[in-house]
């Protein structure tokens, strides 16, 4: 290893440079000792003391290279008791509620609430009320929320997250909006006496466009005005718009597949290919003798088939099974298919 040292500054950390101790101390030297002191002088060497090492630097080198295998955890600590501190977020419901009051057209005014709780799981609660007393928009708003908490304590819930599209509600509730109405008033304290008896409680404010379900439940309440004690179910489903071969006809009857048409297309070639039977008109029966030899007819189905160019089987279609494939083909979940002009 001569060629790497030579021409190199070669630094050697020891706790004590033995150089100096063969020249202070001769008679320590053997022949042997003297021979390396005299090989070792050609280099630039330069013995450096070791320096002391922290124990935190040993701590960091230990937590960068952990060790790949399981260890036992040792709880008996001499001077601290072992402890476990487990943090979890809190499962937190959401809560989106709307008020409605409605002026009929007899003059009579009906109140809804609308109430849509949200489980952290994403479970959805939607409930509507009807309110039996007319009032005005604010008034049914805080109705609503007041409803809300007290589902939400009925349903145990400890951390709550309220939504409305109402700013005067959100503002009164959170304190940056003084109650001035005396029809509020003791609203606003019930509202803020619930609201302290959960853990953790916020209320935002969200655009109309945002709390449509609830905002549908409070109008379908308002509309139905339920009387006192009274429930009404109400089931809303999804369903695709009626076309016109949706509805059954009346009065008519499918002709059979089995009968086929007087004016079938099939009928001369099947008549030719079974019967030798040709039409009478001169073009017509060159047109069937020439392409005859390219259909095959099966008795026992009593379908005719067209034989393609690699020798695969077409079944051919009357005029009307025809335009039921098409439609198929392009109706529905097919409906994206180019169109017939396209194709």
């Amino acid at each position: 290893m001569r060629h790497y040292l030579v021409g190199q500054t070669i630094h050697v950390i020891s706790r004590m440079n033995p150089i100096r101790v063969f020249m202070t101390q001769p008679a320590a030297l053997n022949w042997r000792l003297a021979r390396w002191a005299l090989l070792l002088s050609q280099y630039d060497i330069h013995f450096m003391p070791q320096k002391s090492v922290k124990g935190q630097a040993i701590c960091d080198l230990m937590a960068s290279h952990p060790l790949g295998a399981k260890t036992d955890l040792f709880e008996d600590l001499p001077d601290e008791p072992p402890e476990a501190n487990m943090t979890s977020s809190p499962e937190v419901w959401q809560m989106f509620f709307d008020g409605a009051s409605r002026a009929g057209t007899s003059g009579s005014i009906s109140v809804g609430a609308g109430v849509v709780l949200t489980s952290p799981h994403g479970h959805v609660l939607p409930r509507a009320f009807s309110l039996t007393e007319p009032c005005t928009n604010n008034v049914a708003e805080y109705n609503a929320l007041l409803i809300g908490l007290e589902l939400a304590r009925e349903l145990r819930i400890k951390h709550l997250e309220a939504y409305s599209d109402s700013q005067l509600i959100v503002k009164q509730v959170t304190g940056e909006y003084e109650v001035r109405n005396d029809d509020l008033v003791p609203l606003h304290k019930a509202a803020v006496r619930l609201v302290e008896l959960f853990e953790s409680f916020r209320i935002e404010h969200v655009l109309r466009s945002e709390n449509t379900h609830a905002d549908a439940l409070a109008s379908l309440a308002a509309n139905l005005a339920q009387p006192l004690g009274t429930t009404k179910q109400v089931t809303v489903a999804s369903r695709k718009l009626f076309r016109l071969r949706d509805v059954p006809e009346t009065n008519t009857t499918r002709q059979a597949s089995d009968q086929p048409d007087q004016e079938d297309w099939r009928l001369p070639i099947i008549d030719y290919v079974l019967y030798g039977i040709l039409p009478e008109d001169s073009k017509e029966r060159e047109s069937i003798r020439r392409c005859a030899s390219r259909f095959y007819y099966d008795s026992t189905t009593k379908m005719l088939y067209r034989r393609s160019y690699d020798g695969l089987l077409l079944r051919c279609l009357s005029k009307a099974e025809a335009q039921e494939a098409i439609r198929e083909a392009h109706d529905g979940v097919c409906g994206a298919h180019q169109p017939g002009p396209k194709l």
